[in-house]
């Protein structure tokens, strides 16, 4: 019997289901094609496809997108592929009905414009609270993920060198030049402990800093 097995190794290798995640109190979710993974290749239909979308549409539907391209993907593979093209004679990915319910991805207008940016500075800087400032705007300059900078610790941010290493939750880490103004970020900030960030790595998640940023962003208008 073949099975989607392929996946189903690759997602308890990556994110068993119910484990602790590394920067979140949170437990780790079955993987987003989870619910096919028992499916033989000869039964993986448009129409067990479509009933995947529709539960899946509705819970995360950009990740539902990315899985359903991924999927057409391996399974035009598996039609052209000796091995498995008796089994798999057409592509049950290549479904209108499917698309259709994991719904189109909307545009995104939250962006910050260049013309903005003396403003959003502006704001920033007048947080009353130098970590949050300072982590804001190391956030916009560096392009880091939010997560990746609270994880920042002090032992990461080479002012010699003018290097800053980030824990990449995709590639494992990864250097990125520190750019003289965020090394006087950075430099002025408190060593509390071993994280650059001290207050921010200490709370469960950045909703607060969503919050506190949404509060100089209303200060604009």
């Amino acid at each position: 019997m073949v099975t989607f097995q392929i996946y189903r190794g690759w997602h308890e290798k990556r994110t068993g289901d119910g484990e602790k995640r590394a920067r979140s109190p949170k437990l780790t979710e079955p993987g987003i094609l989870a619910q096919l993974s028992d499916i033989r290749l000869a039964d993986l239909t448009p129409e067990r496809i479509t009933a995947w979308a529709k539960v899946e549409g509705q819970k995360r539907a950009g990740r539902a997108r990315l899985a359903a391209r991924l999927l057409k993907a391996f399974c035009s593979w598996c039609a052209e592929y000796p091995a498995y093209s008796e089994i798999m004679k057409s592509n049950p990915a290549k479904n209108k009905a499917a698309r259709e319910q994991l719904g189109k991805p909307e545009a995104n207008e939250d962006v910050l414009q260049r013309e903005q940016l003396p403003a959003w500075f502006a704001a920033v800087k007048q947080t009353g609270n130098p970590v949050l400032s300072a982590y804001l705007q190391t956030l916009l300059l560096s392009g880091a993920r939010p997560n990746e900078l609270t994880a920042l610790r002090w032992q990461d941010a080479d002012f010699i060198w003018k290097s800053m290493t980030i824990r990449d939750k995709v590639d494992g880490l990864r250097v990125i030049p520190l750019q003289p103004y965020m090394g006087q970020l950075l430099a002025a900030l408190p060593r509390r402990n071993e994280y650059v960030f001290s207050v921010l790595q200490q709370q469960a998640d950045t909703s607060q800093t969503r919050m506190m940023h949404s509060k100089r962003l209303v200060s604009w208008y």
